[in-house]
């Protein structure tokens, strides 16, 4: 099910000087809306010789019901607006598929799953995210000390990583679920973190290894268990100031 849609105006020579997005409604009729719609078209010219060219209307259905997907192709933000506004919102129990290796619109923002189909680097704090899936043959590359906060469970398929290359500027991770078990998988990779936190209604279980910044203890940074961990047979390794 899909509440609503955007309607994009795209040239056929997709020069960035004429672009424009009109915000979705709820749906109408769609007659309505696209003689409505081309009564814009004359306003897409471009800005360097006023030129009106010609141009397009793709439509892009907007997952607003548990269970729909989204896979993202191409740009950066599927929110369209900057934060905190938005033109999109994304359900519980809805995924976003982010198909491409430019970083997506990530602070402050909540992507129900999220499953990355690309290799990206993210330098800015994640919002809440309910599942994170890295598929193989990509890369998640996180290169700030920004939140990590997911509900669900967190699985580096084979043939994928995560990567935390330091040396300083490593990511919180926040495990936050509720009344299910969370499974952290981080495959072959041993990303390292500035704290690892499990919130009180979590029950978290470790797959694979991490490592724990030994600095983040100088700088006052401290790992708050409070919920459930099981580490099964696998190690966080370095020093942090923990809270259990």
């Amino acid at each position: 099910m899909f509440k609503a849609l955007v309607y994009v105006i795209v040239p056929f020579n997709n020069s960035t000087n004429c672009f424009t997005i009109v915000s979705p409604k709820p749906v109408p009729t769609i007659p309505t809306t696209l003689e409505a719609l081309k009564k814009l078209s004359n306003k897409c010219t471009c800005s360097s010789s006023g030129i009106p060219i010609p141009w397009s209307i793709i439509e892009i259905c907007i997952p607003d019901d548990n269970g729909s997907t989204f896979n993202f192709g191409g740009g950066s933000n599927p929110f369209v607006a900057s934060a905190p506004a938005s033109v999109t919102q994304f359900q519980s129990g809805s995924t976003y598929v982010h198909n491409s290796n430019t970083a997506p619109s990530v602070s402050g923002r909540y992507y129900g799953n999220f499953t990355l189909n690309g290799n990206i680097s993210s330098a800015t704090g994640w919002g809440y995210i309910e599942s994170l899936t890295i598929k193989s043959g990509n890369t998640l590359t996180l290169t700030s000390t920004g939140r990590l906060s997911i509900a669900g469970n967190l699985t580096v398929e084979t043939g994928a990583s995560i990567a935390t290359p330091g040396p300083v500027n490593f990511p919180d991770l926040l495990l936050v679920g509720k009344g299910t078990t969370q499974t952290v998988d981080f495959g072959s990779s041993t990303p390292t973190f500035r704290s690892i936190s499990v919130g009180t209604d979590a029950s978290v279980v470790f797959s694979s290894s991490c490592t724990v910044d030994p600095q983040s203890v100088v700088s006052g940074n401290t790992s708050n268990i409070y919920g459930n961990i099981n580490l099964t047979d696998k190690v966080i390794t370095g020093l942090t100031t923990a809270i259990f």
